[in-house]
């Protein structure tokens, strides 16, 4: 008789990443009031969007498990699509956002403070989002769940962005260069701004339901490889 616990389930698994965002939210913050950095407010912006997406998530998680009915006979699995677009367009925004006030701050610099008590905080929460995405995506890519492995996407993209975030402030530690600060918070809002714009792309493609023809090429080969050997051709392929 196997002793292993039971999988965690998608919605539990959902409320359990809501709470872990809620406390990485609260510890970013808590690093910006104490450093005023421009750059450590990108990872304090993001996780709010990180949280906002992650009930998202765990809402559409919960109706996509719903069976069809009378008003859904094909299920509710596509909801997943439009929270993943949620997520996509709230993370763009949040960018674009970050850009703005970091290009005004790098012609208007504002004094910064206690950077290496910023640099740990930063790193911290990116072991803890790299960690969490990875789950994630292994899970999501399990069940097959959109809405699961763009949340853990996104954790990952933030727990990279921490990576580079901090090597950014290690720089301004180290340099003393204030517009530094503003530099290094432009260049990961864009970088958040181009991994929500993927997202919305992705989603739109699964609602449009849009052909995947790198997938499609793949099957094709695999199906033309199964043919040669019982010397039959796959002549509808291609």
């Amino acid at each position: 008789m196997s002793t292993s616990s039971p999988a965690v389930s998608p919605i539990r698994l959902m409320a359990q990443m809501l709470v872990l965002a809620l406390v990485l939210l609260g510890v970013k913050f808590v690093a910006y009031f104490l450093t005023n950095s421009n750059a450590i407010l990108t990872d304090a912006l993001e996780s709010i969007i990180n949280f906002v997406t992650g009930g998202v998530a765990l809402y559409s998680v919960y109706l996509a498990a719903k069976p069809k009915d009378q008003d859904h006979p094909y299920g509710h699995g596509k909801i997943e699509f439009l929270s993943s677009g949620l997520e996509g367009a709230l993370i763009t925004l949040a960018g674009v956002s970050i850009i703005i006030k970091s290009a005004y701050n790098l012609v208007y610099p504002h004094p910064i403070q206690k950077m290496d008590v910023g640099i740990f905080l930063t790193l911290a929460t990116g072991a803890a989002n790299y960690l969490a995405g990875r789950y994630l995506v292994k899970r999501g890519t399990d069940r097959h769940s959109l809405t699961i492995i763009a949340n853990g996407k996104h954790l990952l993209s933030d727990a990279y962005s921490s990576a580079g975030l901090a090597i950014g402030l290690g720089c301004i530690y180290f340099t003393g260069l204030l517009w530094l600060d503003a530099v290094v918070a432009i260049i990961f809002g864009s970088f958040i701004t181009y991994t929500g714009y993927g997202l919305v792309r992705n989603s739109i493609s699964g609602v449009m339901d849009e052909a995947d023809h790198h997938l499609m090429d793949r099957i094709i080969t695999v199906l033309n490889q199964h043919a040669g050997r019982t010397g039959l051709t796959c002549t509808t392929c291609g």
